[in-house]
């Protein structure tokens, strides 16, 4: 099991407070019926099976280590641990790091 935790807050909680900022993106995405984190500029984080996490979105490291890396994304950071972490992809586009993944972290 990932464990995603956002500075002690619940991903849920997270997601509300972003909304309540920003809510001409959300005025938006019910509008044009998109979601809102790809009107807002939101990186979009998928994570497979456990063994493969890609960032879609500007992002840059600040640290490589084989048991934790830390993206920077849009002011977010996000810092990934496990074992055997690897970055197979780096583009202005996308971020891949495959590895056996434990945890992800956000902070803002």
């Amino acid at each position: 099991m990932i464990k995603i935790i956002i500075r002690g807050q619940s991903l849920k909680n997270y997601r509300k407070n972003v909304v309540e900022k920003t809510s001409v993106a959300q005025k938006l995405s019910k509008k044009s019926e998109l979601p809102f984190d790809v009107l807002a500029g939101f990186p979009q984080i998928k994570i497979r099976s456990g063994r493969e996490l890609i960032v879609e979105g500007k992002c840059r490291l600040t640290e490589y280590s084989c048991e934790k890396i830390g993206v920077l994304c849009l002011g977010t950071e996000m810092t990934v641990t496990g074992r055997g972490l690897n970055v197979c992809h780096m583009d202005s586009k996308a971020l891949v790091i495959s590895g056996i993944i434990c945890a992800v972290f956000f902070e803002e």
